[in-house]
């Protein structure tokens, strides 16, 4: 739902007794009003009426507010069109992600184009699968998701050891996961023995895994850890040089940064959510989907590299990761924002 950038002196005021959060900004005297109305979805649809009263409850808010500078409207197609019933008069921002892409149409981002000023993106794909749909001439940014600070611990520091290169893995043992294309390229690595991969995590594809590792005679290359704790994950990820993914995220990469973090080279395959932060080469590597043959080529591609190449990439992971905290996101966003304001 909409929110509101407002003066810090509106909030602060006791007598102001809307429903309301407030989130501290790296901004001066700038905080977010937030009010959240709830519809019943349950047949999948909205019906207009209770979006109109929802809009008059926001009107009756507004009225009370100072007047206000700026409107950015977050996830486009589930707000149902409140900005738009509200009239507001002040530049608007619409930030679009993956769950506008499934239900967005060139007619109706043409209602979009005439509502608002500037048109925002969480992820470069999504501004990708939008611009491929239609013809951008307004401003646009692009804002990623930041690593939670209570998640990530402090950025690993060491150098790592090169002798043995290891993959880590680490989510549901599950057919979406496509981890039998990591094991199948594994298996066809000119030096296998120059490998280990940890797949740290339980699921129905485990027992499937367990065949195909034992079919490979691959038993001392591949380690099942089952469930770890939190902090036994970041252990195992301090002491692997390169965190492996073979399907697409259905949502924003967390566990690619984690790895990051503590100095794996990610390597994902393109289009996934992790896209614009994983420099091809640079920080990681990306491939396609399901692309055995590729995967094989790519780790012994990384089996050449001297330790000196691999903890190059190695920090510059950890640069990545680091360049994504919640104040470093957060000062980014407000810098876009602005800017693209400005130019409009």
């Amino acid at each position: 739902f909409p929110l509101f950038l407002q003066p810090e002196a509106f909030l602060d005021n006791p007598n102001n007794s809307f429903s309301k959060k407030v989130f501290e900004t790296v901004a001066d005297n700038v905080s977010l009003f937030i009010k959240d109305f709830k519809f019943n979805t349950s047949n999948g649809t909205v019906k207009k009426s209770a979006i109109k009263k929802a809009a008059n409850q926001y009107r009756k808010i507004l009225k009370e507010l100072p007047s206000i500078d700026l409107a950015i409207v977050h996830s486009v197609s589930s707000t149902y069109d409140l900005a738009d019933y509200l009239k507001l008069t002040c530049p608007k921002i619409a930030v679009f992600d993956t769950s506008d892409c499934k239900v967005l149409t060139a007619p109706k981002f043409a209602r979009y184009d005439k509502m608002y000023d500037v048109f925002g993106y969480t992820l470069d794909s999504v501004k990708k699968n939008i611009e491929d749909m239609v013809e951008i001439k307004k401003p646009s940014f692009v804002t990623r998701s930041q690593v939670p600070n209570f998640i990530m611990p402090e950025r690993y520091e060491g150098s790592k050891d090169c002798e043995t290169i290891r993959l880590i893995f680490t989510g549901e043992l599950a057919p979406h996961k496509n981890i039998d294309t990591i094991i199948n390229a594994l298996s066809k690595v000119k030096n296998r023995k120059k490998f280990h991969l940890d797949l740290i995590g339980m699921g129905s594809m485990e027992p499937a895994l367990k065949r195909l590792i034992a079919n490979n005679n691959m038993a001392e290359t591949v380690t099942f850890c089952g469930s770890m704790f939190k902090n036994e994950v970041f252990d195992k990820f301090r002491a692997a040089n390169v965190f492996v993914m073979a399907s697409n995220h259905m949502s924003f990469g967390l566990s690619y940064l984690e790895a990051m973090s503590q100095g794996c080279i990610p390597l994902c395959v393109e289009n996934d959510r992790i896209d614009g932060i994983v420099q091809d080469g640079v920080n990681g590597y990306i491939l396609k989907e399901k692309d055995v043959d590729a995967l094989t080529n790519k780790l012994n591609e990384i089996a050449e590299l001297s330790a000196k190449k691999l903890n190059s990439m190695s920090m510059a992971a950890i640069d990545s990761a680091s360049n994504l905290s919640e104040e470093k996101t957060a000062a980014r966003y407000i810098d876009k924002v602005l800017a693209s304001i400005n130019k409009n």
